[in-house]
């Protein structure tokens, strides 16, 4: 008995490879947004001066709020140090998602106060990017906060890579579609783009929220079956199809999953933070994206201690319609 519940369990880790294998085996193959291909233009767009013509477009909009520009450069500084907007920007992750400090929030101490204006924006910043922003059009990626906060005193900022965000879908169609309809990209752009915080947007679905983030589509779906099994464990019954895969009770499969989803990311400590999620170990699709993000994240630091063109760089990115 014990052997076949063993088997199961491992069955059970192998089962979103499976599916993934079944999906690919079915349409023409594709190249990964995290290819060494893709990883290579990434740099590129990192190592490539700015031209003259995109220069003077920037300096051009900053003109029109220069009082405010450190304020604006804040912004930036801050969403692609701490909250992983460089990988969106400049990289293939689909979505970044950063933390707005609200009006009113309480601060325990000055400590509290600083370290909170450290890392997260904040309505003065906020405020100046989106007076700047009027000048600005961008056809490459969707810049908006939620309408309201989803914690007192916080709200949600996302960035969105049109191009990175349609290809993800597309690759796994099969899991939106229920969600998101027939053109899945096209109508989360729309609920993004009104405003709506991510998670609401995809309908609580933490495998659809985890694939956009980038975490990986296998891992994503770990994290929807875990959120599944915390359901049935509060509801203190087992259901057929956990049982089915040799799972005597919920927190038995909970603890399968804690196992088999680690931590993944970079060890550097400085600069740009590293994309973290939890990941299989085992899984292609982990250690192509751990390699892939931990080299744009070596370029991205490179770029911030090298150039004295960081906020005229990520401007000229953000409105640039050229073709990847």
């Amino acid at each position: 008995m014990v052997e076949v519940v063993n088997k199961n369990i491992r069955s059970f880790a192998g089962q979103c490879d499976h599916a993934q294998r079944r999906v690919d085996s079915e349409r023409a193959p594709t190249e990964s947004l995290f290819s060494d291909r893709q990883l290579s233009v990434a740099l590129n767009r990192l190592k490539t001066d700015l031209q003259p013509q995109a220069l003077q477009r920037v300096q051009g909009v900053l003109s029109h709020v220069a009082e405010k520009e450190p304020l604006i450069k804040g912004f930036w500084e801050k969403l692609v140090l701490y909250h992983q907007f460089g990988y969106t920007l400049f990289g293939s992750k689909p979505i970044s998602s950063g933390e707005l400090l609200g009006g009113g929030i309480a601060h325990a101490n000055e400590e509290d106060r600083r370290i909170n204006e450290k890392y997260f924006i904040t309505l003065k910043e906020q405020r100046a990017w989106q007076e700047l922003a009027r000048h600005l059009f961008s056809s490459k990626f969707i810049l908006v906060a939620t309408k309201s906060p989803d914690r007192i005193g916080r709200c949600e900022l996302n960035l969105v890579n049109k191009k990175a965000l349609r290809r993800v879908i597309n690759d796994a169609k099969e899991c939106f579609r229920p969600v998101l309809g027939q053109q899945p990209a096209e109508t989360l752009m729309e609920r993004l783009a009104m405003a709506q915080p991510l998670y609401q947007a995809l309908e609580g679905r933490l495998d659809l929220t985890g694939i956009v983030l980038g975490y990986g589509k296998n891992n994503s779906l770990l994290y929807q079956r875990r959120e599944e099994l915390n359901r049935e464990k509060m509801s203190g019954r087992i259901h057929e199809t956990f049982a089915s895969q040799g799972f005597t009770t919920a927190q038995h499969g909970l603890e399968r999953i804690r196992e088999l989803l680690v931590p993944q990311a970079s060890t550097q400590a400085w600069g740009v933070h590293p994309v973290k999620f939890n990941g299989l170990n085992s899984c292609a699709e982990t250690t192509e994206l751990k390699a892939y993000y931990s080299k744009v994240q070596d370029e991205l630091n490179h770029w911030i201690n090298s150039s004295d063109s960081f906020l005229e760089r990520i401007l000229a990115r953000f409105i640039s319609d050229q073709d990847d």
